[in-house]
């Protein structure tokens, strides 16, 4: 139940979901580890079709509060092999996208995690 309160809240969508929600209560904290499906298929930007993931890695996004705590997003990000054989990291769609952010590098805090916007608000272009 808890996961999908977060999934709903940050607009996660499949083949994304929430893993799993850490509380660290003292440090006023919320981590929310978010994965694909194994098997999934990933789309490119850069070229037509959908591509098996090649690999991944994690990647740490910082987010707005919840509930009064930092919060702080670890997402499993795949890249995919495209035709050309060069091998792409494959950005979440979520809530970046929606934002008009891109999630390596805008907004960066001290700790070197990204910040992104709430979902359903878009940055002015």
């Amino acid at each position: 139940m808890t996961a999908k309160l977060f999934e709903t809240a940050l607009g996660i969508e499949k083949p994304w979901y929430v893993r799993d929600i850490s509380f660290d209560i003292d440090a006023h904290k919320v981590t929310i580890f978010v994965d694909f499906t194994f098997g999934s298929l990933f789309q490119h930007p850069d070229i037509e079709g959908v591509y098996p993931v090649y690999d991944s890695s994690i990647q740490r996004y910082r987010h707005l509060d919840f509930f009064g705590h930092k919060c702080i997003l670890e997402v499993q990000v795949p890249r995919v092999e495209l035709p050309d054989g060069s091998v792409r990291m494959v950005e979440p769609v979520w809530p970046a996208s929606r934002c008009g952010l891109n999630l390596r590098g805008e907004a960066p805090s001290a700790d070197n995690i990204s910040g992104l916007c709430p979902p359903g608000q878009r940055k002015a272009a």
